[in-house]
């Protein structure tokens, strides 16, 4: 009783908040809903898709199948190329629903759901519901954002950890270094190099706006570098013990894939096109008047630090040699939020240029029709493909009629690059080639491959040059399985 009778305060100031804020508990209702139903939709409906999905579910089975965190095993050989932190949270999915797509996939869903719910609720207590709708708009009917939200990659997860970096940094919690040197290990095993971008800007904002106050942070700083460091130092110890320094030495120097390869001589304009089309292309003008009105208020350490989230990734992206739109999904958020102070600031040029008692309000329906004009069209055309989308039915068929003809170290070889699925699905070693040429055979002979599998045409073409008889061909729809030897 007396526990009740100290939250029923809480509880009442709610029930107070609710009944006097009804517009706003009804709109972020309803954008909530929007949003659940855009994340978790038939989610375990489809097949995995080649290749990152297909890749990373293989990873996942193969950790619970080795019952090893540590070193990450895929196609019979270790997989040196993501950390492992998302790996992790699905075999902790798989273990509670089983392996499957909805496993797989959950964390990046959940992942995803939070930030589209943290940043449209930031938007909507600093800006208001016009503000807070484009800025809902701008993430949650991203194509990218959420073709990653709803397929099981690591780039959801990745924007999550660097939205929580964001607003820890902003924060006056008493615990915000130490806090920060957690999220900056995590984001580390999440996506390795990725983790240098939030440090820099870290560093500015420390360095602009707690200038006064570094010597008395000096302790705060130290325990978050030795955070950070024990919680990746761990480990790259533990993968060094398994299978030598080769483990660390990629990890530290290699793992960012070219993308922390700065240079002048690299510049190109794709990012800047990937913002472009990412903000449904109409929304992106609202963006730019964002970092104008961010620009402005720069002195502020809220608009300088929001800012240099939205812009940091894609510069650095534009001065190196990879083209991936969806190496900016830790930056979406962040042009959500701008889209958001965009509108904002829109509505309160025009009021201070039209006073009238009427102004707040047309104004808010001038800017709505589109932006729930250009919304609908973005969900139905693209957001809707998306949920549906039914990806690899027929390399999943071809796959499992293999399993279940085969034996257990038989080796497959697909005649295109779409094997990680065939890996997944057929649960045995798969090679690929693409051209039919002596070096396809010579592969055949090496890896000592007992099935051949592609598109029907492909087959064709192999068979006929191919100095052996197969001896079983299975014709299924537009692909065709050999097996030889």
């Amino acid at each position: 009783m007396q526990l009740l009778s100290k939250s029923w305060p809480k509880c009442r100031s709610c029930l107070d908040y609710i009944k006097n804020h009804k517009l706003i508990v009804g709109v972020t209702f309803i954008l909530f809903a929007i949003s659940f139903y855009i994340c978790f939709y038939q989610l375990g409906s489809g097949f995995f898709e080649n290749w990152d999905e297909g890749w990373y579910a293989e990873v996942v089975k193969q950790m619970l199948k080795n019952h090893n965190p540590i070193v990450l095993y895929w196609n019979g050989k270790v997989f040196l190329d993501k950390p492992p932190l998302n790996f992790w949270l699905d075999a902790l999915a798989s273990i509670i629903f089983g392996l499957n797509e909805f496993s797989i996939r959950i964390v990046s869903a959940i992942s995803g759901f939070i930030v589209i719910g943290i940043v449209t609720i930031y938007s909507m207590r600093k800006w208001g519901i016009v503000p807070a709708i484009a800025t809902f708009s701008a993430i949650a009917l991203n194509n990218i954002y959420i073709w990653r939200t709803r397929t099981g990659n690591l780039d959801a997860l990745a924007s999550l950890l660097i939205v929580l970096i964001f607003f820890v940094m902003i924060s006056k919690h008493p615990k915000r270094l130490l806090i920060l040197g957690i999220l900056f290990g995590l984001t580390y095993l999440q996506k390795a190099s990725l983790v240098a971008y939030p440090i820099a800007i870290f560093a500015l904002h420390e360095i602009f706006f707690q200038w006064r106050y570094i010597k008395r942070n000096f302790i705060g700083y130290i325990i978050c570098g030795a955070l950070f460091a024990t919680i990746v130092g761990i480990w790259l110890y533990l993968g060094d013990q398994q299978i030598g320094s080769q483990f660390s030495e990629y990890y530290l120097y290699k793992a960012d894939q070219g993308v922390a390869h700065i240079a002048l001589k690299y510049f190109n304009t794709e990012y800047l096109w990937h913002l472009y089309y990412a903000l449904q292309r109409r929304m992106f003008y609202l963006f730019a008047i964002g970092v104008i009105f961010l620009g402005i208020g720069i002195r502020k350490r809220d608009n300088l630090t929001l800012v240099a989230f939205a812009l940091a990734l894609v510069i650095q992206l534009t001065f190196t040699q990879r083209n991936n739109n969806w190496y900016l999904v830790p930056s979406m958020p962040f042009w959500a939020l701008t889209v958001g102070c965009g509108t904002y600031g829109v509505m309160k040029l025009v009021k201070l240029i039209i006073r009238h008692k009427y102004t707040n309000v047309v104004i808010a329906v001038i800017l709505l029709i589109p932006i729930i004009y250009v919304s609908y069209k973005t969900f139905s055309v693209n957001i809707d493909a998306i949920i549906k989308t039914r990806a690899s039915v027929s390399e999943v068929a071809s796959a499992r009629k293999i399993k279940e003809l085969s034996n257990s170290n038989d080796v497959i070889m697909r005649l295109d690059h779409l094997y990680p699925v065939t890996i997944y699905y057929s649960g045995l070693t798969t090679q690929y080639h693409t051209t039919i040429d002596i070096g396809l055979y010579e592969t055949i002979d090496k890896s000592n491959a007992r099935w051949v599998v592609g598109k029907s045409s492909q087959v064709k073409d192999f068979l006929s040059s191919y100095k052996d008889k197969p001896i079983k061909e299975i014709v299924l729809n537009d692909e065709t399985i050999v097996q030889i030897k």
